[in-house]
């Protein structure tokens, strides 16, 4: 993926980000963006601006740095512990590039990304005191392959004649679950 299509990419996700659309959509175009090398490309991006020979556009990197704000807030809000590596190399791209080129103050990326920088540390945090009290399994946040609404309650002759382990993620005991849809989504298959 060259340059031009980064941005242009760039762009795409900053407006996913921004899209009040379901959230199983949103996740899953989340997951497949931290899956993908894209992250490490906008990094590219960003970084390059710092180092270009010639000063780049500040609207343009304004711009640039924007979306990328509301895709890190995104990917924290819905997939924390598995954005907060690639949020945490974003951040320090976005803030050297913000420090050296002085453009905080267009569109209040300064305390946007103040903002996305304190609830990485608070995920980051967590996630290693969850992990040392034994609170944290790797399995825990994976997303569900259907909707739990769409199985049958009754077991179909494609279930009984499965080979395949199910689909299945453990009961949270001491921890909250994300929402009422992941609560409900493993109970139903648990049962």
């Amino acid at each position: 993926m060259d340059k031009g299509m980064t941005e242009i990419m760039l762009y795409a996700c900053g407006k996913i980000a921004q899209a009040d659309g379901q959230r199983q959509f949103l996740l899953k175009t989340l997951m497949a963006i931290i899956k993908s090398g894209f992250c490490n490309k906008v990094f590219v991006l960003i970084s390059g601006h710092s180092t270009a020979s010639c000063p780049p556009d500040p609207e343009k990197v304004a711009r640039q740095v924007s979306c990328c704000l509301h895709l890190m807030s995104l990917c924290l809000d819905l997939i924390p512990r598995d954005s907060a590596t690639k949020v945490s190399m974003l951040t320090v791209g976005v803030k050297n590039l913000v420090d050296t080129l002085a453009i905080g103050d267009f569109k209040d990326i300064k305390d946007r990304l103040e903002e996305v920088i304190r609830r990485k540390d608070e995920v980051v945090s967590n996630f290693t005191e969850d992990r040392k009290e034994g609170r944290y399994s790797p399995n825990d946040d994976r997303l569900p392959p259907d909707n739990f609404r769409s199985i049958s309650v009754f077991p179909t002759p494609e279930d009984i004649r499965m080979t395949s382990k199910p689909f299945l993620r453990k009961n949270r005991v001491g921890s909250p679950y994300d929402s009422v849809d992941d609560y409900l989504d493993v109970q139903f298959r648990l049962l």
